[in-house]
């Protein structure tokens, strides 16, 4: 029999970015096998939504438009790459097929984007007379994207703003 190609639904389930010195560590030591080095993983969860009754259906994915990697059984997709080595954003499209059915194959791939980024913020933080001055730096997020929060008392903080500047008044508490 023939199949219609695929339909693939797709979704991040998680995300997990190695602390920066564990992944250098891996990365470096030479007696830990490349598919065991503790490099960024990504969860994707996968289904068909036009999967014939009876009929396993297999995907293969491709990160950041290169080639496309071996065909996988799902329902999870677990790609842990050394692509993701580079912080940033990273786009996975994924494509499913009826297995050993190449027509079934899915004509539009489906795509999306995750953020791999090991490396905190570093910001800095300054107060003359009653202004409260925050700066910041981070490798992926562009500085006009970063957002604040600071304390006002022991259990109460200020919303998160990308404003760099605030004023004390003691009748706003902010």
């Amino acid at each position: 029999p023939k199949f219609a190609p695929i339909r693939t639904r797709a979704e991040v389930l998680s995300v997990h970015v190695p602390k920066p010195a564990d992944l250098r560590a891996s990365l470096l030591d030479k007696s830990v096998p490349k598919a065991h080095k503790n490099v960024p993983e990504v969860v994707v969860a996968v289904t068909a939504e036009n999967a014939p009754a009876g009929r396993e259906v297999v995907w293969q994915y491709r990160l950041n438009d290169g080639a496309w990697r071996t065909f996988r059984r799902g329902p999870q997709l677990v790609i842990r790459d050394e692509a993701f080595i580079f912080q940033g954003y990273h786009r996975i499209e994924v494509r499913g097929k009826v297995l050993l059915h190449d027509e079934s194959l899915e004509i539009q791939p489906q795509a999306m984007t995750v953020l791999i980024d090991s490396t905190a913020p570093r910001y800095k933080a300054k107060v003359e007379g009653d202004r409260l001055y925050f700066g910041g730096f981070d490798y992926v997020t562009a500085r006009t994207d970063l957002e604040y929060s600071y304390q006002l008392k022991p259990d109460q903080f200020s919303e998160w703003s990308p404003r760099v500047r605030w004023w004390h008044t003691p009748e706003s508490g902010q």
